[in-house]
């Protein structure tokens, strides 16, 4: 089947991380050709790396972001080549994958005759369109298209493409074309389908990663990782579910993030644990300094009653004023002294 991938690059600091190396790697083989395109200023060193991953390659400036790209690759390929394919997959590189063999998918969706089909669907929501928060249709989630031939020698699908505008924010961009093309084909006639479904669940590939590790779901959205709360169930899934090496999502985020940053999102929960134990020790030390607080007050109570009492205030003189106290008991025993004699005499007489 003569296939055509346009995938579609973009990183703010002008890298090329490995994943997309992997990725590129190990979905070649479905397809004819693959046009790559980057929306970054990629070095000679960077484009080496890609030898072999493409057919044609194309440096540009992240005009229009990733929809403007996909128009550039269409119109430069001409209409007149891209009908004679059988189909073609729109994919960007915000996804890692691929975890599973994207080859049973495209199996199956080629014998159920799917017109234009996606990994995940977002749902209709009646808030929440980036932007303006008005309503967001349900739509194909546009990191993953694909497009069979009938939709791509249909005039509605062409004029889309001539007609999409090079848009200065990516907000508009989802306003006006990942959110509105899937209506529009199955407007006029075309049917859709997404891989993988799940009933409620708003945006699937962001916030619930796992399940889309567990139903097969061969890429999983780069962005999924600063919402999902617990990674260290993203990490076994993948250890034990598939072969996508880990090591190259830490470091793609240690790449992108500062260290600092990438150890909080990938070990988080370690941290977590780490603070939990630490808050443990501040609410035990805290109840230790109540507990001294309690006895330093009754310490307190009991010294004022102590220092109230008649002895304390003598045992305070004897201990300041102690030649005063000697020479007191002094004359005291002198006059003990003078009375006794004075007994002894009388007892005499």
């Amino acid at each position: 089947m003569k296939q055509l991938l346009i995938f579609i690059h973009y990183n703010k600091n002008n890298k090329l991380a490995d994943y997309i190396i992997y990725t590129l790697k190990n979905i070649k083989h479905l397809f004819k050709k693959i046009i790559f395109i980057s929306n970054s200023q990629l070095s000679e060193e960077n484009k080496l790396k890609l030898n072999g991953l493409y057919d044609i390659i194309k440096i540009r400036d992240n005009k229009g972001f990733d929809f403007g790209a996909w128009k550039d690759a269409l119109l430069n390929e001409g209409w007149k080549n891209i009908i004679s394919y059988d189909n073609i997959t729109l994919m960007n590189d915000t996804c890692f994958g691929p975890l599973y063999d994207i080859k049973i998918i495209y199996d199956k969706m080629n014998k159920n005759n799917i017109d234009f089909w996606g990994l995940t669907e977002q749902i209709a929501t009646n808030t929440g369109m980036p932007g303006t928060d008005d309503p967001v249709p349900a739509h194909i989630q546009s990191y993953f298209m694909f497009f069979n031939n009938k939709i791509i020698n249909s005039n509605i699908f062409q004029n889309f493409w001539n007609n999409v505008l090079y848009e200065e924010t990516v907000e508009i961009v989802i306003q006006k074309y990942e959110t509105q093309l899937t209506n529009i084909l199955i407007n006029n006639g075309f049917n859709c389908e997404a891989f993988f479904k799940a009933e409620g669940i708003t945006n699937l590939s962001i916030f619930n990663p796992d399940l889309c590790i567990i139903n097969s779901v061969p890429f999983i959205k780069i962005k999924s990782f600063l919402y999902f709360q617990d990674i260290d169930i993203i990490k076994k899934l993948l250890q034990e579910m598939t072969n996508y090496p880990f090591s190259l999502i830490t470091d793609h985020y240690f790449n992108i993030y500062k260290p600092s940053d990438t150890y909080l999102l990938i070990y988080k929960n370690e941290l977590n644990k780490k603070i939990r134990e630490l808050e443990e020790t501040r609410d035990y030390i805290n109840g230790i300094n109540e507990i001294l607080n309690n006895k330093n007050e009754e310490l307190k109570n009991n010294i004022n009653e102590l220092e109230n009492s008649k002895n304390f205030k003598i045992g305070k003189i004897i201990l300041f004023f102690p030649r005063l106290v000697k020479n007191i008991f002094k004359k005291i025993i002198n006059i003990n002294k003078k009375n006794t004699d004075k007994d002894d005499n009388n007892v005499k007489n």
